[in-house]
């Protein structure tokens, strides 16, 4: 079975929608008034400073017609807002008295019929694939514009608007509104409360109902009624002063899992940069930057399908600045990395867990917090209880008020003026601190038919490592018309010091002696390794495999390309210091990592894979802040690949490929490792090649994620918010309690406790007799999928690499092909060099050993499946009934010679006994002497092989390894030793393990 893939001609072009008209519409008594025209002409000015304007093509300006105004607003509205055409200043006052936040001007209606007609042109472009995506430059906002009411600068619904447009005339289904302006959209909540046709999202500053506009209905617990139930998100923010952490974590926990599941057609944003950086209006501290990665994020749905609509912001350097990245990011340029990045302080993470609270029965995206056990709660206090809190007074809109002409800041007082200065320092260092430039390529790509040479020869046939893998990719990029867009690097072979970063000398000798080996030769030494094949032209092609991959590091380094894609074999990513393994010679991924240190200084599916970069990948990336992003590009966990028998399809690892761009300013590396259906491995990375260009990210439909995969993210994430505190949020939550006043914005509320999703195209019905329960006790639907373990996500091949991160995707631990009877038919990988593997109770996995690439062994039973027509048509998701992974003996017979621990215990942080060198230590658990391992000197072997002692535990990864078993080893006799080891690395025993000796 393979992927057959129907390439779609990608949509380009972004659609930028502005015109002078929109500066006509101010307030004639109060020209400091903050919606003022100069919030567009600030903006657009910086647009042109940085040659954006002629890179987009114009919207044409569109007058709103009265029915497209009667979708949202009564006619009552309509003609009153009408009637201030022909008023006199005193009338246009007098008016303007009775609504909270709002003047009016004799060109209000104009303005307000071109803002709200352009937003819907906009889309209708959008979606008629006329461009991909757009930019609205408009004033009036629109998003606070309720049925009969103006307020809060607001006229007509731009937004709310155009997605009613689309879904009465141009035949959508699913509409995504995600409303990131610092305050509430209460308009857009209103018009789409029971409808289940539009999830509407918004983050905004609510202060417990404290800060305005006080509304009760703005709180989490307002869901949506009715058929509409789990579609309205509100994530209230209760504190000021938040910033870029802050808002990405309420992406990473709430809006894009939510977004993936709910699969929308097209995403508009009512779009304020009132949560920027020194805007008086919202307090917030969000850096321009933050928003490309917000557009970045919302660009992966809905092929790129993406209407960016101005709403609020006050501060016309941060707007400006804001919107110009914004549009930066919809027109494909790098996204700059965050400075700064914090923990999200407790305020966040108790809004975040109070939203999953209440939307967990609806959605099938939040299964990562467990239910509190009875006398238990919440270690985040606010959760453990229900809105409203006591003493909070809520506006009632009803009662009649006199409001304002003018809008007061306290510009005369000191503190004020200090706070503006203060801003405006850390504004300019924000911007100086940003790369603006375009480098001239996006792409760079290296490939060379030399690399064919190397094949399986004499009588070794069926090796699935083979030439027409690289070339079949090359054929792909050239159909698709994605190679034309590249710029080609030249190959290289690699020096023998740029390999010896990683291997030892005399491992490369032996591989250079090799190319003067006779046939029968070479199949002597291939059979000394785990699946490996020789040919004399293996060792030239191995250097050339590393060294073109090196020249793709130059181009992204240098700034010649954004990106950059590598077509190589044979792969690396199984290659030990000391010998080949799994189809491997020369460590292609930690060879690039090595020298960009030194050169430059610094039966799973899609959903499953996703749902690991959610929640674990891309947290810790953006905590981690990497200079530069190597990809292990393995494709054998794609569908059909013969030693994989995972299910991802080339939508999936595009989407990856998208996320992981968000990162190091763009510089991404891919390295082709696995894959062997050579038509999914083509489709596949030609799928990332596409991103990385800058095309649409494909569609991908989302199913739910295996219940073994939910269990392994949720044991992964316990395990490792120890150390990343962006995980702060695998938490239990209690269950929402339920009452009459909760969730409904009006008296009339729907009890319903399901909402049928799957009517509307969306996920399936979650029963309400299982919401609650802990992920590993919720029950799967009958679908014919087998269950299968989660393989792990991401390997960092070079552990002391600093700012850099290493992801890979390819989907098992180690090859096993089959062998003759006198090999060794569970060779474990070489555990000297520390840089993989461990214990099972230290890696917290059953496996211990992670050697690589393809892992595996041939399965022995059939892949169980819905139906191939089903599985192709919709790319469904295979299951595996069974997972193979090298795992550490239980015993072996050199643990007697294992010595109790020492009074003092041990020094996990202790320097090589040789080299004093800290980076990557072993000790020997006999005399309890400490000596580098194979990357570093090779101190601890050679101190095993003199001294005879055998048994030896790593301070990266706590695991023991036997050198004459050469395995890893896990028995009760050591782990006193790795708990100690535990003890003085992380400040804490292993959970569970008594300390003591």
């Amino acid at each position: 079975m393979a992927i057959s893939v129907d390439r779609k001609e990608p949509v380009e072009g972004t659609g930028l929608v502005y015109d002078d008209i929109f500066l006509k519409h101010k307030s004639s008594w109060d020209p400091d008034y903050p919606e003022r025209p100069e919030r567009l002409s600030a903006p657009y000015t910086r647009f042109l400073e940085l040659g954006l304007v002629n890179r987009c093509k114009p919207v044409e300006l569109t007058y709103a017609t009265e029915d497209m105004i009667l979708l949202c607003h009564s006619d009552e509205h309509l003609q009153m807002l009408k009637s201030t055409v022909d008023m006199t200043e005193a009338e246009l006052k007098q008016m303007s008295t009775k609504y909270n936040c709002v003047y009016f001007h004799n060109m209000t209606f104009e303005s307000a019929l071109l803002a709200a007609g352009s937003t819907v042109e906009l889309m209708r472009q959008i979606l008629s694939k006329e461009i991909r995506n757009g930019l609205a430059l408009i004033r009036p906002p629109g998003h606070h514009a309720q049925y009969n009411r103006f307020r809060g600068f607001c006229y007509f619904n731009n937004v709310a608007i155009a997605a009613k447009y689309a879904l009465d005339n141009l035949d959508m289904k699913r509409i995504l509104i995600v409303d990131w302006d610092v305050h509430h959209g209460q308009g857009t909540q209103y018009t789409f409360y029971d409808d289940p046709r539009v999830l509407y999202i918004s983050i905004h500053r609510y202060e417990y109902g404290k800060f305005p506009m006080k509304l009760r209905e703005s709180d989490y617990d307002y869901i949506g009624e009715g058929a509409g139930t789990g579609f309205n998100v509100n994530i209230p923010l209760n504190q000021k002063g938040m910033g870029d952490s802050d808002y990405l974590a309420v992406f990473q926990q709430i809006i894009i899992p939510l977004a993936y599941e709910f699969d929308p057609q097209v995403v508009l944003v009512s779009a304020g940069y009132d949560a920027a950086i020194g805007c008086p209006e919202g307090e917030m501290l969000i850096s321009p930057a933050a928003f490309a990665h917000f557009t970045h994020m919302l660009s992966g749905l809905a092929e790129g399908k993406l209407a960016i609509v101005l709403e609020g912001g006050y501060h016309l350097k941060s707007l400006s600045e804001g919107l110009a990245l914004t549009l930066k990011s919809l027109l494909g340029d790098t996204v700059p990395p965050l400075v700064q990045m914090q923990t999200p302080c407790d305020s966040v993470t108790e809004s975040i867990l109070n939203v999953i609270k209440v939307l967990q029965p609806y959605w099938i995206c939040f299964q990562y917090q467990t239910t509190v056990c009875e006398e238990e709660s919440c270690p985040f206090e606010g959760v453990n209880c229900m809105p409203p809190r006591l003493g909070i007074e809520f506006d009632t809109p009803d009662v009649e008020k006199v409001y304002p002409l003018k809008y007061t800041y306290p510009h005369h007082e000191e503190s004020y003026q200090k706070q503006v200065a203060d801003t405006e320092s850390t504004l300019d260092d924000l911007i100086r601190g940003l790369t603006l430039t375009k480098t001239l390529r996006r792409t760079c790509i290296v490939y060379d038919r030399a690399m064919r040479a190397h094949k399986s020869v004499g009588n070794i046939s069926g090796f699935p490592e083979r030439p027409d893998r690289i070339t079949r990719v090359y054929e792909r990029l050239e159909e698709w018309k994605l190679l034309e867009k590249c710029l080609k690097v030249q190959t290289r072979v690699a020096t023998q010091d740029e390999i010896e970063t990683v291997h030892c000398s005399a491992y490369y000798e032996k591989l250079e002696e090799s190319a003067e080996k006779t046939p029968f030769e070479l199949q002597e030494i291939a059979r000394s390794y785990n699946s490996v094949f020789l040919c004399s032209e293996t060792f030239y092609v191995s250097r050339m495999a590393a060294g073109s991959t090196l020249n793709i590091l130059d181009s992204v380094l240098t700034g010649e390309a954004e990106n950059g894609v590598s077509v190589i074999r044979p792969p690396g990513h199984h290659a030990k210091s000391t010998e080949a393994n799994g189809f491997c010679f020369f460590n292609n991924i930690a060879i690039t990592a090595r020298i960009a240190q030194r050169k430059y200084g610094s039966g799973m599916g899609d959903s499953e894979y996703i749902a690991a970069f959610q929640q674990i990948i891309m947290p810790i990336a953006y905590q981690f802040s990497p200079e530069l992003v190597l990809v292990s590009a393995g494709f054998d966990s794609a569908m059909g690949d013969p030693l994989g028998n995972y299910c991802l399809t080339p939508a999936g690892y595009g989407h990856m490929t998208h996320m992981l761009s968000s990162l190091a300013n763009g510089k991404i590396i891919l390295v082709l490792e696995g894959g062997y259906n050579l038509e999914s491995l083509a489709n596949c990375m030609s799928s990332c090649v596409a991103v990385l260009l800058g095309e649409p990210v494909p569609s991908y439909s989302y199913t739910q994620p295996k219940k073994s995969a939910v269990k392994t993210i949720c044991d992964v994430l316990d395990v490792q918010k120890k150390y990343w505190e962006c995980l702060k949020f695998r938490v239990s939550i209690p269950q929402p309690q339920t009452s009459e006043d909760q969730g409904s914005a009006s008296e009339d509320t729907d009890e319903s406790s399901t909402i049928q999703l799957q009517d509307i195209g969306v996920g399936k019905e979650l029963p309400s007799e299982v919401t609650g329960l802990a992920p590993e006790e919720l029950p799967r639907e009958n679908t014919g999928l087998a269950q299968g373990g989660l393989s792990s996500g991401v390997t960092v091949l070079a552990e002391q690499v600093e700012q850099l991160v290493v992801s890979d995707m390819s989907e098992d631990e180690s090859i096993k092909l089959p062998v003759p009877e006198n090999r060794d038919q569970n060779k474990a990988p070489d555990g000297s060099d520390g840089a993989t593997g461990g214990s099972d109770v230290a890696a917290g996995s059953s496996g211990g050993a992670t050697g690589g690439a393809t892992g595996g062994s041939y399965p022995s039973q059939s892949v169980d499946v819905l139906t191939q027509l089903r599985l192709m048509q919709n790319l469904e998701h295979q299951g595996v009934q069974r997972m193979y992974a090298v795992t550490p003996l239980s015993w072996c017979p050199h643990l007697k010679t294992v010595q109790p621990l020492p009074p003092g215990g041990l020094d996990a942080h202790a320097p090589c006994k040789e080299c004093y060198d800290i980076s990557e230590n072993w000790i020997c658990l006999v005399c309890y002497e400490v000596y580098c391992s194979r990357f570093v000197n090779e101190h601890m072997l050679l101190h095993s092989v003199s001294n005879e002692h055998m048994m030896v535990l790593s301070f990266s990864d706590l695991s023991v390894w036997c050198y004459p078993c050469e395995n890893y080893v896990t028995n009760e006799i050591v782990q006193p030793m790795i708990n100690h080891a535990h003890q003085s690395k992380f400040g804490e025993g292993l959970p569970g393990i008594h300390l003591g000796h």
